[in-house]
């Protein structure tokens, strides 16, 4: 019901002007109805009077007794008419969308998080959530992370490895963030608003958090207003005891939370949000909401589709008429009409839902038929494959290069796709080619053709944006790489939750230190993922690099 209201709200014509010629159809028709040949259809039967009644199958009156051909004929044009203006209620997917609407969370990792009322702590219970997600989406969709306190850090930018989003989320907490209290959605928003910018691609944000207070709420809505914001709150009014790290025993009091408020003052912003529950409702609830937000961003501001091949099939049905004994009929141009209906009406309509996915999915179940192998040619009928979101049957019908590696690109085929536009010329090639080897996790490779690009043609913006982000994600790997391989002995490393990074320290760690030796100082840290979050934490906060 609710998408039929939906369709409802946004019918509109296309072409509206095509309706001004219901003017001169009317009369036509009211002409036609007031000739002297305009007979009725019991009159056009020619029978004699006393015999009529005998030989109807109906007593005289009723619907045929007042209908006329003209009436017949002013329906089928009216309906034709319609068809014109070009009746619409829904666009046209972009083919070049994500299959799925990538996700920036932004996870708050203050001491507050740490609250036992929710059990374990609010924290553990967040990032169970998060993992939840993952395990039980199962798209292709990219997702990015960002912690924050006091301060805000891009954990992990916009990736599709989860392996990569959960190494980091076991490390994240507050001992990981130079500033653990006085938590500050606002710029962590900003922060993950960048993220998607850099992406330049449509994304949703998901904010976990526990408090508002100390939040620039005209801030937050600004982010909100742009991008598709969804929150969980993490808290009772009860508030708790905080869990010292060290010990895992309760420690000072929590802060407390009233969901039914936040939600309140979420809405204000522009957000919607839910609770935190124990039973999968509020992951329930997220993922309707995401769903919604893809199928918006598929549609995004794409063309809108004409439907009006749906008002030709009521336009034959009372063209149809026109063999009835009596009526001024054009069986020619009826059969040619009924021709046409079928030439031109979509096969996978046709299909039930299930034959539907069978041919997304399966290659040899979409093969063209006799009529497409005769009038299309092998790219034409990969673009119609392509339009459809048939990426895997579109790469089999591609002969240009270009197209075919599109097509697998979006099939999810990164290094074939990669392997295709690596061998083309041309900056823009090269772009896509690194951008595909990324994608498929040749992260030294992609990145060395984006840098070709770059340098070939350093106007292409989109390869600008993609080899930050791809330097970005291979430097990510590297580390977590690196610190992982160094967490041998982690057992007997202890780690003091209130040790804060002052301000001098800071400022005597990275003074007179160029950016690419801080780099490197900061991948060869012998110590476990906390610490080296913790430590290149702490140097974003002194750079300015955080929020």
């Amino acid at each position: 019901m609710t998408s039929v209201l939906a369709a409802l709200s946004a019918f509109h014509l296309i072409r509206p002007e095509m309706l001004l010629l219901l003017a001169p159809v009317l009369v036509i028709w009211w002409r036609l109805r007031q000739a002297p040949g305009g007979e009725t259809v019991e009159e056009a039967l020619d029978i004699a009077p006393h015999l009529r009644a005998a030989l109807q199958a109906r007593p005289p009156g009723g619907l045929l007794g007042w209908l006329r051909p003209a009436d017949t004929y002013l329906a089928a044009l009216v309906f034709t008419v319609l068809a014109a203006a070009g009746p619409a209620w829904d666009r046209i997917a972009d083919p070049d969308a994500d299959d799925a609407l990538p996700v920036v969370i932004v996870l708050e990792t203050g001491l507050s998080m740490t609250s036992n009322d929710i059990d374990p702590t609010r924290l553990a219970r967040a990032k169970l959530k998060i993992r939840d997600l993952i395990d039980g989406d199962t798209k292709p969709r990219r997702r990015g992370l960002v912690a924050y306190a006091g301060t805000a850090h891009r954990v992990v930018p916009l990736s599709d490895d989860p392996a990569l989003l959960r190494i980091y989320l076991d490390a994240i907490g507050p001992a990981t963030m130079p500033e653990p209290h006085d938590a500050r959605p606002d710029i962590a928003l900003e922060l993950a608003a960048a993220e998607v910018d850099r992406s330049a691609r449509p994304a949703a944000i998901l904010l976990m958090l526990d408090d508002l207070a100390n939040a620039d709420r005209a801030r937050i809505a600004a982010v909100a207003s742009g991008l598709p914001t969804f929150a969980m709150i993490y808290g009772t009014p009860d508030g708790g005891r905080q869990i010292d790290p060290r010990s895992g025993a309760p420690a000072d009091p929590g802060a407390p939370t009233d969901p039914e408020a936040m939600a309140a003052d979420l809405a204000d912003l522009s957000i919607a949000s839910v609770p935190a529950s124990r039973d999968g409702s509020d992951l329930q609830a997220f993922t309707r909401w995401l769903d919604q937000r893809s199928a918006e961003a598929a549609l995004g501001d794409g063309p809108w589709r004409d439907r009006g091949r749906i008002f030709l099939w009521p336009a034959a049905f009372f063209l149809a008429f026109g063999f009835r004994r009596g009526w001024v009929a054009q069986p020619a141009l009826a059969v040619l009409l009924f021709l046409c209906f079928g030439a031109v009406a979509d096969p996978l309509a046709a299909q039930g839902q299930s034959d539907v996915k069978r041919a997304a999915t399966d290659p040899a179940a979409d093969a063209p038929g006799p009529l497409q192998r005769l009038f299309l040619t092998p790219d034409q009928q990969g673009r119609l494959a392509y339009q459809n979101r048939r990426f895997a049957t579109a790469a089999t019908r591609f002969e240009d290069p270009a197209w075919k590696a599109q097509a697998l690109y979006r099939d999810g085929q990164y290094l074939a796709a990669g392997d295709l536009w690596a061998a083309q010329p041309g900056a823009q090639a090269l772009a896509q080619a690194g951008t595909a080897y990324v994608k498929g996790r040749e992260y030294d490779r992609g990145v060395a053709l984006l840098e070709a690009a770059v340098e070939a043609d350093p106007t292409l913006d989109y390869a600008v944006q993609n080899l930050e982000t791809a330097r970005a994600i291979r430097d990510t790997v590297m580390s977590s790489r690196q610190a992982g391989a160094t967490e041998i002995g982690a057992d007997e490393i202890r780690y003091d939750a209130s040790a804060e990074v002052s301000e001098g320290a800071r400022s005597r760690t990275v003074e007179g230190l160029p950016a690419d030796a801080v780099e490197q100082w900061m991948r060869t840290v012998d110590t476990s993922m906390s610490d080296f979050l913790r430590s290149r934490f702490a140097l974003e906060a002194a750079q300015g690099g955080g929020q």
